[in-house]
């Protein structure tokens, strides 16, 4: 062999043997992966473990067994029908009975009938802000900012109707805050409304609206119904898809729920036309 292979051959050989390992030496199990695990209620159980689930733990729901975990989930969250309502699975062809039925109808009506009595109350509260009329319900949609978050006004203040002057008064409960219900009143941005204070008391006053005002109250009437459209459209879907999808039973009472409510929508908006003209 040439003494050149030989030098690199003994410059790749280690400077010293490696250390050898005690006969007592037992190599370890390797760890195994970590395992999903869902919570229900008492302690975590591997999702795919033949470990049985926990009992029933005191603060769980009435509602709750160990072998339906999405009921739980369902109830955690907020389910769209209600807090622990249970949708059974559908297959092709196959619809709820009478008595399920009627549920999910009544819960289609409850949504329907809370979005139209809002709906009253954008349409009732424009023509009356253009008459140059003033209701407490005005300011129920304005918030401050306190220290320990988002408050309604109704919640700080007192707010009173003075029908002869047409004018709203605004108190708040602790005097320290009357500056932020002034601020928040003046900033809430509410077309026609102008305050002021005076001792710790903020007057709120509108006068009859010019044809500037009238269109953005308008404006703001009709987003607001199409916004209470869309919620009830909403209601709608969640109503069908309960039943098993269009064509299964009870499908045509939820379409005409909710085809009433929106042609009545459409009938006020005719209405608070005609009355923001006069």
């Amino acid at each position: 062999m040439p003494a050149t292979t030989t030098r690199v051959l003994r410059s790749l050989r280690p400077s010293r043997a490696p250390p050898l390992l005690p006969a007592s030496f037992v190599p370890s199990r390797p760890r195994p992966p970590r395992r999903l695990s869902r919570d229900f209620g008492s302690s975590p159980v591997p999702f795919f473990s033949a470990t049985p689930a926990p009992s029933v733990s005191a603060s769980a729901p009435k509602f709750f067994t160990p072998n339906q975990p999405a009921r739980v989930h369902r109830a955690a969250t907020g389910d769209r029908f209600g807090p622990g309502h249970h949708q059974p699975h559908l297959r092709r062809g196959q619809s709820l009975d009478q008595e399920q039925q009627a549920r999910v109808l009544s819960r289609v009506r409850g949504k329907v009938d809370r979005v139209m009595d809002w709906a009253r109350v954008v349409v009732y509260d424009g023509i009356e802000r253009a008459h140059g009329r003033l209701t407490p319900a005005m300011l129920d949609g304005i918030k401050l900012a306190t220290p320990t978050g988002s408050a309604a006004l109704r919640s700080i203040a007192s707010v009173t109707s003075v029908p002869a002057d047409r004018a709203l008064r605004v108190e708040a409960f602790d005097p320290a805050t009357a500056k932020a219900v002034f601020a928040a009143i003046r900033d809430a941005g509410i077309p026609g409304l102008s305050a002021s204070k005076e001792e710790g008391i903020v007057r709120v006053e509108v006068a009859r609206a010019t044809g500037d005002v009238r269109e953005s109250l308008a404006r703001s009437i009709h987003e607001g119904l199409e916004s209470a459209k869309h919620q009830i459209r909403g209601a709608r879907a969640e109503g069908l898809k309960a039943l098993g999808g269009r064509g299964a039973d009870g499908t045509e009472e939820v379409c005409e729920v909710t085809e009433g409510a929106v042609g009545m929508l459409d009938g006020m908006w005719t209405g608070a036309q005609e009355e923001l003209k006069k």
